[in-house]
């Protein structure tokens, strides 16, 4: 399915990302988008219009429709059915990143983890009913002995998903980072600057910061001409 259609134009608000329209995919040589945020010197206003008074045309631009969701649902399909077949993945064509609770083993497993959650805090709550309290802490721990197998696992995919990122910015340039000065190290950077706009450059002659008084270099030269007077 091509992507949707961007409502972004140039008048849009400053400090937004958007896609660059000449941004394309792919596999080597280029960072696929470009984004940028850019701060106008002056405070703009923008009319936000109320969903009511979109054209329709423009909602069917932006919002995908029932046919279209379909669409999304069932192009994924092929790819689960070859996950509960326990077919390898071309990983190049397809990924089952994000598909894990949408198999047959997945979706129950979320529902059990759903069930024991909500079973063991509604158990607690009527326990601390009966006894006309609310402690809300004893709630939250009950909650935990069944969700902290859910942030195991969350965090164990994030770390693979980092590897994964890892692996594929391998093809993708190297973009070297720049190292964001801080305030005293940019003042001690202006201080260098200015100090070597002072700095007179080679061939350029003294000047004088008195006309009465005599340049060092001056003194030097008469110095070394003049004997010293015997007495």
């Amino acid at each position: 399915m091509p992507p949707r259609q961007s409502a972004l134009t140039d008048r849009s608000p400053v400090c937004v990302s958007r896609w660059d329209d000449d941004a394309q995919f792919k596999k080597k040589g280029t960072v696929p988008l470009v984004k940028s945020v850019s701060f106008a010197e002056h405070n703009e206003v923008f009319e936000i219009w109320h969903i009511n008074d979109f054209p329709d045309q423009m909602i069917a631009d932006i919002w995908y429709d029932g046919e279209e969701y379909a669409e999304i649902k069932g192009s994924y399909q092929s790819t689960i059915f070859m996950m509960e077949a326990g077919h390898k993945l071309d990983e190049k064509e397809d990924t089952a990143r994000g598909l894990e609770y949408r198999t047959q083993d997945g979706a129950w497993a979320r529902h059990e983890n759903k069930r024991d959650a909500y079973n063991l805090v509604l158990d607690e709550q009527d326990r601390q009913w009966k006894y006309d309290k609310d402690d809300w802490n004893a709630i939250a721990e009950k909650y935990l002995e069944v969700s902290v197998k859910c942030i195991k696992a969350a965090n164990e995919r994030g770390l693979q998903d980092e590897l994964d990122v890892a692996d594929y910015l391998k093809d993708v340039p190297i973009i070297k980072k720049i190292k964001k000065k801080k305030p005293k190290e940019l003042k001690e950077l202006k201080e260098l600057k200015e100090n070597k706009e002072k700095k007179p450059s080679k061939g350029e002659k003294c000047t004088k910061k008195n006309d009465d008084e005599p340049s060092s270099s001056t003194l030097r030269r008469k110095g070394s001409l003049e004997r010293p007077s015997r007495q």
